[in-house]
């Protein structure tokens, strides 16, 4: 540096380092929106999996209006899901409060929709809840 201020060479080797470090952190933001949508969405699916699990033991089940067989027949009891596969729809979950009725699907935007569908069947006498969008 001169008693008057920068060169035109330090100006010039500032700027590309600055270049650079944009450069850089550019790259690793490209894509961060999409993972943290599909992070939202995969903890989404998991609320939904796990309130239809823990429906599917309590008490409400005894009511037979919420879990069906693929068939469409209502189910009275657990062991009715055992010899094949049983879902339960999202909106038996908000009726009877196992989730809110205002949680919002991250891949839509807009709140949980009544026709979302959870499958639960059991393997090896472990059950299973998975989140599907068809029966």
């Amino acid at each position: 540096m001169n008693s008057k201020g920068f060169t035109l060479v330090e100006l010039v080797v500032a700027v590309g380092l600055l270049a650079l470090l944009g450069t850089i952190i550019a790259s690793n933001m490209v894509g961060l929106q999409s993972r943290q949508l599909a992070a939202n969405y995969e903890a989404y699916k998991e609320e939904l999996e796990h309130a239809a699990c823990f429906f599917l033991d309590s008490k409400y089940l005894s009511y037979g209006d919420a879990v069906y067989k693929i068939d469409d027949s209502f189910v009275s009891n657990k062991e009715e899901c055992m010899d094949s596969e049983c879902y339960v729809k999202a909106t038996s979950l908000i009726n009877y409060g196992f989730i809110d009725k205002d949680l919002e699907n991250p891949a839509t935007g807009f709140s949980v929709s009544g026709d979302e569908i959870i499958k639960i069947y059991f393997a090896a006498g472990v059950k299973t809840c998975k989140y599907s969008t068809d029966v």
